[in-house]
């Protein structure tokens, strides 16, 4: 017996001093094997679930996690996953997970227990217009994605292109683009890296078109053509290659 179990049950003793006879004999056996239960739960109760968390997109106020594989946009305060960011801006962010909070930069990841599956893959639902849109990021920076298999390579307007950093004036090839209504001057440029969960890819091939379209990124070949595409129950799969 346990020095734990012996001290309840010197304990158990003491307060059945009152109680006499074949009551008292069942009370204290009852109470024995409850308190032996109780003891036993203890012991074995289970290790709470490992978790793996990285930080994908950071953004002022909010941040990009992925929690198990799983991402999701938050906002400071509120929870994914049983991870919650505390505080978040465009260097890192404070999350807390059981009662611990820690800073993580740009991709930085902690856990370990988590093993993703062989191929990863994402799932796009269509909107009620039938177009497939979704969140990721661009060199870090938390944008949406307009998917269009029709387009060559990914494309933004340069407000966008600003906005997230890109400076294409500076980095980037001119060209003229043909519009359904105009020719407009475009920049050929090369992204870092382009996420969609954790489909994450380098130099990825863009344009910027000096223009208010496309009015959202559209996410084209130049990413896509680096994974499986397919479409399950309505949505669209795309899956890792290799």
């Amino acid at each position: 017996m346990s020095r734990a179990l012996r001290r309840y049950n010197l304990l158990l003793i003491s307060f059945l001093r009152g109680v006499t006879g074949l009551r008292r004999i069942r009370c204290y056996l009852l109470a024995s094997l409850l308190g032996t239960l109780a003891y036993m739960g203890v012991g074995y109760a289970a290790d709470p679930a490992p978790v793996d968390v990285q930080v994908t997109a950071l953004f002022r106020g909010k941040a990009l996690l992925s929690v198990n594989g799983q991402s999701k946009m938050l906002a400071s305060g509120e929870s994914h996953g049983g991870v919650t960011l505390v505080e978040a801006d465009s260097r890192s962010a404070l999350i807390e997970f059981r009662g611990v909070e820690q800073r993580l930069t740009l991709n930085q990841r902690i856990g370990g227990g988590y093993h993703a599956p062989n191929k990863t893959e994402v799932q796009v639902w269509p909107d009620a217009r039938g177009m497939y849109r979704t969140t990721g990021a661009i060199n870090g920076f938390a944008v949406s994605f307009l998917v269009d298999t029709g387009a060559t390579s990914v494309a933004m307007n340069s407000a966008t292109a600003k906005r997230i950093g890109i400076d294409y004036r500076l980095i980037g090839q001119p060209r003229r683009i043909s519009t359904a209504s105009e020719v407009v001057t475009g920049y050929a440029v090369s992204l870092n890296q382009v996420s969609v969960g954790e489909l994450r890819f380098s130099n990825i091939d863009a344009v910027v078109i000096e223009s208010k379209q496309p009015s959202q990124i559209l996410l084209g070949m130049s990413y896509l053509s680096r994974l499986e595409i397919g479409h399950h129950n309505g949505a669209m799969v795309l899956k890792q290659k290799y």
